[in-house]
């Protein structure tokens, strides 16, 4: 074999598995058809927000599939868990329609709690879809944003946060 082609079919999914589980589904050899995930690298990039202690949070891409909103995410200098035990941090993701600072206990914006578990071991947010968007804050032409948050939901650095463009979910096909 000299060489070979790649063909990317537009079909995400989540796990491993199910990709795989469509290849042979469609009736393709395990041989020929295979699941290989693909993922930005974590560090060096400029989409992310860090504070003077290197905790760093970012967002690499954010896009509406099928009605569900899938963002992967990056985090350095912690590695998030949301075990309500001092010394850990997580995430929250929100809408830029609300204001950073109250993105977190005790104030009173929407946020979405996250942490690797929740993604699977995945750095990856699909907690919102097109049936709870609006609950979270959702209007059209609004960013996505993420902040770290101490064990408890406090905001762990209030002014450091990053938010990314998102097509419309009503441009997506959802919603």
């Amino acid at each position: 074999m000299d060489g070979w082609y790649l063909s990317l079919i537009p079909v995400p999914f989540r796990y491993e598995t199910d990709a795989n589980q469509w290849c042979t589904d469609q009736g393709l050899p395990s041989s020929s058809c295979f699941a290989r995930r693909f993922a930005p690298p974590v560090s060096g990039l400029d989409n992310q927000s860090c504070n003077s202690d290197n905790y760093c949070v970012g967002i690499a891409a954010a896009h509406w599939v099928n009605g569900v909103l899938y963002v992967s995410y990056t985090v350095e200098g912690f590695d998030p868990q949301n075990t309500g035990v001092a010394g850990d941090y997580h995430v929250h993701f929100f809408f830029s329609t609300q204001d950073p600072n109250t993105v977190g206990v005790p104030d009173s914006g929407i946020w979405y709690v996250w942490d690797r578990a929740d993604g699977s071991g995945d750095l990856v947010f699909d907690g919102i879809d097109d049936a709870n968007a609006a609950g979270y804050g959702y209007a059209d032409g609004a960013d996505i944003c993420i902040t770290r948050a101490l064990h408890n939901h406090e905001l762990a650095d209030p002014f450091y946060y990053y938010c990314a463009p998102l097509q419309a979910l009503s441009a997506s096909g959802g919603g």
